[in-house]
């Protein structure tokens, strides 16, 4: 993704973007309307991070924005706050390889986006 440029528009309904081992956060501002983003590639070891912004604008559902992110077993995953962001993380208790992610605005503890993560 590193090379990406252009832009991807998924359009209406439910979108997949394939983009093995490729860094969504890098490209986000150039991504919208994706509700899954699957970024295993059979290899572990990659890491991601994405914003509660960046979530917002590769769904582009504003504060209702819920991204799916697939990953492979061994990648590691950070929910990166922001200032005036927090974000709570659960893990599935019969499931470890699913973690849900909830991005909060501290002013009014509104919870402006969120992830689903699972590892494949």
């Amino acid at each position: 993704m590193a090379s990406f440029s252009g832009a991807i528009d998924g359009g209406t309904g439910t979108n997949t973007l394939n983009v093995a081992g490729g860094d969504l956060s890098a490209a986000a501002s150039s991504i919208t309307n994706i509700q899954v983003a699957d970024v295993h590639d059979g290899v572990a070891g990659g890491a991601y991070a994405l914003t509660a912004a960046a979530i917002q604008q590769i769904v582009g559902a504003g504060t209702t924005s819920d991204l799916t992110f697939r990953m492979d077993t061994g990648d590691t995953f950070t929910a990166t706050a922001t200032a005036g962001v927090t974000v709570n993380q659960t893990v599935d208790p019969l499931d470890s390889n699913h973690i849900h992610y909830d991005y909060i605005q501290t002013a009014g503890a509104l919870t402006i986006a969120q992830l689903e993560v699972h590892k494949v």
